[in-house]
């Protein structure tokens, strides 16, 4: 039997400006580096560029020739396109059109250990950067971008020879072969990428391996259908650095937590399990909002072992307080740690808390022998001990009795209500497998104390 006597129930909100993302790629600052062949050929055909990524980055001091570069395209002439970490927190974002000349915006509000969005854009007259969905560099520009070859590095940016290798995370990678105009970016930062985008040239979700896994075999960043692939290169792929890791839960994100048992309302649908559920708006301006409802249920652990007469809450708590059932769930003074030992028949439960839950164990009857008989009746007796498949009772007065069998976990294993016409019985016990029983008389006119007895097969 168990009862829930009562739960608490706490949940709270919160809201992060970010995209959605499960994974993301971690890379170590030495040699990892991903690849894409050719990608600067999805560009070339137009004046028009937008590369953006989410960034986790962690280098306090990058400084030349040791810069950290997010990602984007870079050789020696033409094709650059770009954002690097220049200064603990200073970031350089780069368009070099094809006769060699550089366009360049300088922007220090870069946060270190955190999260951010950044999209850089090229509309032929001007490149600006953006950081969560707000313009926070422009700089007058012309020209195009005409070498086809280039490889887009992420978490790498070479350069004559050199690498300026990426100390930090990296997620949800997109190429446009269009400058994004504010909704749009502002609209990435909010939700996912409009993957039916006919100017969506790549857009990698990073969404691959176990976060901190062995992923020895998730070598390659998977993009949309018929885009091209990256190379994950010199990779660990093992443990929490330089390998698929968990990205951060972005988006406009609710968490609520419940006891289990309880359960909550989102959206105007109600959720009871464990887990996080995706909301996707369309907009007008070619891209998704999306909202998160994350629900975690907190359990309680009730499970009891019973030895004997000592009862133990086996699972965790942070406070404890014995009960009788058979009392109407009375709480027993003092007795608020994990094991309780019992001495009156009866049946016994605990009431655990666990942070902000409470619930009950199950009842459990305890038998407690060498007790004195109520009413001033004789014990019964049993024999033969050890019992096989009969068991015999006697001392049964010529009173009806509601015989009841437990074992010494104390589970209730057989009843039997018995005629008293006669002061002694013979019951089956063939069911009975080898072990300790105690018997008790649960005849609400004549309680008695239990009888232990053994029964071996």
């Amino acid at each position: 039997m168990k009862k829930h006597i009562t739960f608490l129930t706490l949940f709270f909100l919160t809201i992060n400006l970010s995209a959605y993302s499960q994974n993301a790629l971690d890379f170590d600052g030495i040699d990892d580096v991903v690849l894409v062949p050719n990608a600067s050929s999805l560009v070339t055909s137009g004046t028009g560029i937008s590369f953006g990524l989410w960034v986790y980055p962690r280098n306090t001091s990058p400084a030349f020739p040791n810069f950290d570069s997010f990602g984007g395209f870079r050789n020696n002439n033409d094709a650059d396109f770009y954002i690097i970490q220049i200064g603990a927190n200073t970031i350089e974002a780069r368009f070099r059109n094809s006769i060699g000349i550089n366009f360049d915006i300088t922007y220090s509000g870069l946060i270190l250990n955190a999260w951010q969005h950044f999209v850089f854009t090229y509309d032929g007259s001007m490149i600006k950067l953006y950081q969560n969905g707000i313009e926070v560099g422009s700089q007058t520009a012309n020209g195009s971008i005409t070498n086809a070859f280039e490889s887009l590095y992420i978490g790498d940016g070479f350069y004559s020879g050199g690498d300026y290798f990426l100390d930090g995370k990296v997620d949800e990678v997109v190429l446009f072969n269009k400058a994004l105009t504010q909704p749009e970016i502002q609209c990435l930062t909010h939700g996912d990428a409009d993957t039916t985008s006919s100017e969506l040239m790549l857009y990698y979700g990073f969404n691959q391996g176990v976060a901190g896994a062995n992923n020895s075999g998730v070598t390659t960043l998977n993009g949309l259908s018929a885009q091209p692939s990256g190379a994950l290169n010199n990779f660990a792929l093992d443990g929490n650095g330089s390998n698929w890791v968990q990205g951060d839960i972005f988006a406009a994100t609710e968490i609520a937590s419940v006891c289990a048992g309880e359960s909550y309302t989102y959206n105007g649908t109600v959720y009871s399990n464990p887990g996080t559920y995706s909301f996707y708006f369309p907009l007008a301006n070619g891209c998704d909002s999306v909202s998160h409802f994350v629900l975690n249920v907190s359990t309680v652990d009730t499970s009891l072992s019973a030895t004997n007469t000592i009862l133990t809450a086996t699972g965790s708590a942070t406070a404890y307080q014995w009960v009788q059932c058979d009392n109407n769930y009375s709480i027993i003074s003092g007795e608020t740690q994990a094991s309780y030992t019992v001495t009156a028949n009866g049946d016994y439960a605990v009431i655990l808390t666990n942070g902000n839950c409470i619930d009950t164990s199950r009842c459990v009857t305890v038998i407690v022998t060498g007790l004195e008989n109520h009413s001033g009746e004789s014990k019964l007796s049993v024999w033969p001990v050890p019992a096989s498949n009969t068991l015999t009772i006697g001392g049964l007065n010529g009173l009806n009795r509601n015989i009841e069998i437990f074992d010494e976990t104390g589970r209730l294993v057989m009843q039997k209500a018995i005629n008293g016409s006669n002061d002694l019985i013979t019951i089956d016990i063939d069911a009975l497998e080898s072990g300790i029983y105690y018997l008790r008389d649960a005849s609400p006119s004549s309680i008695k104390s239990g009888s232990k007895f053994s029964v071996i097969k």
